[in-house]
C-alpha cells in the first residue's frame, strides 16, 4: 500500500485542524497529525533504505508517528514534522510519505523495491531485468545538485 500526503495522514487516528477541531482518521496506524500555521513547501530529499530519493512536499500538518519506523531520513526539507528528521512511515507493506512528485517515476530504485516487495508475496522473484533509468536518475541527480546534496 502506498499513501502519499493527505493519504498518509488519513491512515492515522486523528487530525487536529487549525481551529482545534479533532477529526477522526481511519485509525489504521497509531499516528496523529496537527495542522499548523506554517506550510512545509519545497523540494525534499530523503534517504530511504540506502537510496537517496527526491520529491516535492506541500503540507501544513505535523505528523507524529511515535514508535513507528519512518520510511526515511530527511537530508533536505521538512519531512513528517520539521523536527525529528523522519520522513514518512514504513509498516509491513505500507509505505507512507510526503514526497509528492511523482514519487515513483522520480525514484526508479524505490519503485523497484516496492514492486519487488509486492511481487515476492506471491512469486519467486529475485530482481527485475535491468532497464535504462538514465533519464530519471539524471533528473534526480540534477535536483540533488540544486539542493546541494
Amino acid at each position: 500500500f502506498l499513501a502519499i500526503g493527505t493519504g498518509f495522514q488519513l491512515l492515522g487516528s486523528t487530525y487536529v485542524s487549525g481551529e482545534g477541531e479533532i477529526r477522526e482518521g481511519l485509525n489504521l496506524l497509531p499516528i496523529s497529525t496537527e495542522r499548523c500555521d506554517t506550510r512545509f513547501v519545497g523540494n525534499i530529499a530523503t534517504e530511504i533504505d540506502g537510496i537517496t530519493c527526491v520529491g516535492f512536499e506541500n503540507h501544513a500538518g505535523r505528523t507524529r508517528i511515535g514508535d513507528m519506523m519512518p520510511l526515511g531520513r530527511v537530508l533536505s526539507g521538512f519531512g513528517n514534522n520539521g523536527e525529528d528528521a523522519g520522513e514518512g512511515l514504513l509498516y509491513k507493506n505500507t509505505f507512507c510519505t510526503f514526497l509528492h512528485g511523482p514519487l515513483l517515476s522520480k525514484n526508479p530504485e524505490l519503485a523497484d523495491k516496492i514492486l519487488l516487495r509486492a511481487l515476492r508475496r506471491r512469486y519467486t522473484v529475485e530482481e527485475f531485468a535491468p532497464i535504462d533509468d538514465a533519464y530519471a536518475l539524471c533528473a534526480r541527480d540534477d535536483m540533488l545538485k540544486k539542493m546541494h546534496i
